[in-house]
């Protein structure tokens, strides 16, 4: 009997083994992955098209900043990455049949905090990697082409992209920023361009750019230097203004999307102390209906939004203490409901820029993070996928606070004129990168067979009461064994 219940208590330590194990293993990201090389890499978008995923950022080499394009397979490993060959950066992109087009300029934007002279930037890549153009932009002073989108219902169907840009308008670099909002045809060519006119110093209002179901976009931002937050609809066949509206307080727009039925739901922050990220909501002719601040300073600003077919909304944001979060919420009636708030570390030190794209049941994500164990470099990019039920057990709950707050909101004097683009040129070029890739995971190293100081998890103490009553079971088996084999 005493060589069997050895037997028994080695199996009950064998299987505590084993939760431990299990447990450094429940919680890792699938379908994560850290991306990048012995430079300092920051994603700036990321978007998933047809199973693959792709990503635009920045790598820092000897303290100048390239713009990269990367493509990976689903399951984060890299098929191929470029950077340019001058310093610059890739805002946004999107996909065009089988190739992409990339909008971006080069930098830097200040030297010596005084503004420079910089390009605006649109380039077409195929699938494999290969430049069919890279263009670059000569206008006025500090410029940019920011946000580019494919209309899903454009009133000319040979035009569906358009791009929202800025530039000077000082006939040199200086803080005065002019809002452009461009139209493309099927391959990239500019059809017409218009720039918008106010009375404020530096307009801001290129920051994001959405379609609405009746064929017209959506442009928001700011004023500065009153940090009054912008929101306007705009005609897709000229862009001349429909509607604008300003905000009476301290408030930064930065993304909008369309719901299905018709509202406008835009993210940003309020510039305050402390400074609060917010969600705002409108009507199809902006009027405002409601917006909530998440008010215990804990999320500082949503940087990156989208929204599924279900209506619910995605949000990428920072923590008070530099962690990127995701924020998920939705509406009931015309009032705002944070349905969830999860973020997931993996103790670095630093992150960066984080951004979102939901497609289908998943949910993109990528952001940029230093010391990461896996890391192969100073600053690295954790990209991928979660559901977008937010259920992956790497995730973890953020503690978010939340209430309805009222803005005033005014009619804004924009107008738009025409505008005339200068001809492109032809200089930049494409050079390869060697980034590698591993699976994201919160606990890389499983620990050895657990020693008594462990303190085990609740999930730990479940696998130690059943192996418990397995041992009990047995005891009482044995027990009855003896006693028949007494009687007999």
């Amino acid at each position: 009997m005493k060589k069997t219940l050895n037997i028994l208590f080695l199996l009950f330590i064998i299987n505590f083994a084993i939760a431990q194990t299990q447990d450094c293993c429940e919680n890792i990201c699938d379908n994560m992955t850290i991306y990048g090389d012995a430079d300092n890499n920051i994603p700036l978008r990321i978007k998933h098209y047809d199973d693959f995923i792709y990503l635009t950022g920045t790598t820092n080499i000897s303290d100048q900043s390239f713009a990269t394009f990367s493509k990976l397979d689903i399951t984060g490993q890299v098929i191929w990455q470029y950077r340019f060959d001058v310093q610059s950066i890739f805002y946004d992109f999107v996909k065009i049949g089988s190739e992409f087009l990339l909008v971006g300029s080069t930098i830097p934007y200040l030297i010596g905090g005084n503004p420079v002279d910089t390009q605006s930037i649109l380039a077409r890549i195929d699938d494999n990697g290969n430049p069919i153009y890279i263009r670059s932009y000569q206008n006025s002073g500090r410029e940019a082409f920011y946000r580019i989108l494919k209309h899903p219902n454009p009133p000319n169907a040979n035009a569906p992209y358009y791009i929202s840009a800025f530039e000077n308008v000082d006939g040199a670099p200086s803080f005065n920023d002019k809002v452009h909002l461009h139209n493309l045809d099927v391959v990239g060519n500019i059809v017409w361009s218009v720039e918008y006119n106010t009375s404020q110093f530096d307009e801001q209002f290129y920051r994001d750019i959405a379609p609405t179901n009746d064929g017209h976009l959506m442009l928001l931002g700011n004023y500065l230097p009153a940090n009054r937050g912008v929101v306007l609809k705009v005609d897709g066949t000229n862009g001349q203004v429909l509607s604008a509206k300003e905000a009476s307080d301290n408030v930064i727009y930065n993304g909008v999307r369309e719901l299905s039925d018709g509202n406008i739901v835009v993210s940003g922050f309020f510039l305050g102390t402390p400074r609060e990220s917010l969600l705002s909501l409108f009507d199809s002719n902006l009027n405002f209906l409601s917006s909530t601040r998440l008010n215990n300073g804990g999320v500082l600003n949503i940087t990156s939004i989208d929204t599924d077919t279900d209506d619910n909304i995605y949000g990428a944001g920072e923590l008070n203490n530099g962690q990127p979060v995701i924020i998920k919420a939705n509406t009931v009636g015309n009032q705002f409901n944070i349905v969830a708030a999860k973020y997931f570390t993996d103790g670095e030190s630093t992150f960066y820029d984080a951004t979102i794209h939901v497609d289908g049941t998943n949910l993109y994500y990528a952001d940029g993070r230093a010391n990461n164990p896996l890391s192969p470099g100073g600053q690295d990019i954790a990209s991928g996928y979660f559901n977008t039920a937010l259920s992956d057990d790497c995730l973890v709950d953020a503690e978010i606070v939340n209430n309805n707050v009222n803005y005033t909101f005014t009619n804004s004097d924009i107008t738009a004129t025409n505008f005339t683009i200068s001809n492109p040129t032809n200089t930049i070029n494409l050079v390869p990168l060697n980034y590698s890739s591993q699976q994201f995971c919160p606990n890389p190293d499983c620990p050895e067979p657990p020693s008594p100081d462990i303190v085990p998890t609740l999930s730990e103490w479940g696998l130690i009461m059943l192996g418990l009553f397995v041992l009990i079971i047995g005891i009482i088996a044995i027990k009855r064994e003896e006693e028949v084999l007494e009687v007999n």
